[in-house]
């Protein structure tokens, strides 16, 4: 069960590896170059990202479910639905870096080891049905959205783990007070078809990954996820 809910886990975990991946390199590009590509940048429209760094807090568990402070918003589980310990979590992202390496060097899968926050895991109990919360550290004041969305598009796709077809379709949502853009996912994963909603939002100092998998039927639990989201 755990490797199954790994797999569903996978292609929110590959987003952000393609974009740390992109960014570290940018991060060794030669001086010179980031002189000249500073200038000219000031020339153009700013970054998609807030300039002001708030410093992270891990979120607490409560009795109804989950609240972050240092993402704004208050998470309800929703009846029928489980909510994963941290405990839980670490061991799952055990599981999702074994998975990994079968699209990654061993490199790139010691980056996303050494630094993915698994922020959130939800799951129903009797459905395919979940959301996951994934934050990854890096430099996201020259970051632009629309290039971030074109890498996680190249990854998902090049994917050998499982199929994802990523929609042409794009659009800018809030959930709970944080506007995210979004993508949508059809994967295919042990041959089951399901349908993921990637939801991208860039923080100062974190790109930050909400993933909500369902099957074909199941809208209305996807919906009740959504819906478990409040702003603090």
């Amino acid at each position: 069960m755990k490797r199954k809910i790994a797999m569903l886990m996978l292609a929110a975990t590959l987003l952000m590896t393609a974009c740390g991946n992109n960014d570290a390199k940018q991060g060794n590009a030669d001086p010179q170059n980031s002189v000249e590509q500073s200038e000219d940048a000031s020339n153009e429209e700013s970054s998609d990202a807030p300039e002001a760094e708030k410093e992270y807090s891990v979120g607490v568990f409560t009795d109804t479910g989950y609240d972050s402070e240092y993402m704004g918003f208050r998470f309800t589980t929703p009846e029928g639905c489980t909510l994963m310990t941290q405990e839980q979590l670490l061991q799952l992202a055990g599981i999702t870096m074994d998975v990994l390496s079968d699209d990654f060097n061993d490199a790139m899968v010691e980056q996303a080891k050494s630094a993915m926050i698994y922020e959130l895991f939800a799951g129903y109990e009797t459905t395919t049905t979940n959301v996951n919360i994934i934050l990854q550290p890096m430099d996201t004041s020259s970051l632009k959205m629309d290039d971030v969305i074109e890498a996680s598009v190249q990854q998902l796709e090049s994917m050998t783990a499982m199929d994802c077809v990523v929609s042409d379709e794009r659009s800018t949502v809030t959930i709970a007070g944080q506007e995210y853009s979004k993508l949508l996912v059809d994967t295919t994963a042990n041959g089951v078809a399901l349908k993921q909603e990637a939801y991208i939002a860039l923080l100062p100092g974190k790109m930050v990954n909400m993933t909500i998998t369902y099957s074909e039927g199941n809208e209305a639990e996807r919906d009740a996820l959504l819906s478990a989201f409040t702003e603090l």
